[in-house]
């Protein structure tokens, strides 16, 4: 925090992240007994208008969304801790290591893609058509035969 907030103005940061409301939290923090709704919100606006009220409310965010977020060293430590628990089943220790593994890069999963009859699908590891050398009935061909493609599809 760079500029340091009043009592008041820091209360109103905290109650406005709780209930994500400029006039809720004004109306919390602040003596509101002789305002009309339309003075209230008025002065909510003017007060999150206030650059360090704004840069404290986006701070106390960054906070909120930091300590949400579980850290690789955290998921590490829970993946260890089921995985030592001889108390649970074997599967759920099983996915752990599998998980704790797939984060630490220790699994390649690899895939293969063949057609029905174990050969390779048309157009995976075949060299790519060079069109400017072919004649024009073997284009004529290449793009009929795609025209009846598209249609027995449809």
């Amino acid at each position: 925090m760079l500029e340091r907030l009043s009592t008041k103005q820091e209360a109103f940061c905290l109650a406005f992240i709780r209930l994500n409301d400029q006039s809720a939290a004004y109306r919390e923090v602040y003596d509101h007994s002789r305002m009309k709704p339309k003075t209230i919100n008025e002065k909510a606006s003017r007060l999150m208008a206030i650059s360090k009220v704004r840069a404290r409310v986006d701070e106390l965010r960054n906070e909120i969304k930091n300590s949400a977020i579980a850290e690789a060293k955290e998921l590490q430590e829970f993946w260890s801790a089921i995985l030592r628990d001889k108390k649970l089943d074997v599967p759920y220790r099983l996915k752990a290591s599998e998980l704790q593994g797939k984060a630490k890069g220790v699994f390649i999963e690899r895939k293969e893609l063949t057609g029905k009859d174990g050969k390779d699908l048309v157009g995976i590891n075949q060299p790519a058509i060079d069109y400017n050398k072919l004649s024009d009935s073997a284009l004529e061909e290449i793009a009929n035969a795609r025209i009846n493609n598209d249609e027995c599809k449809s």
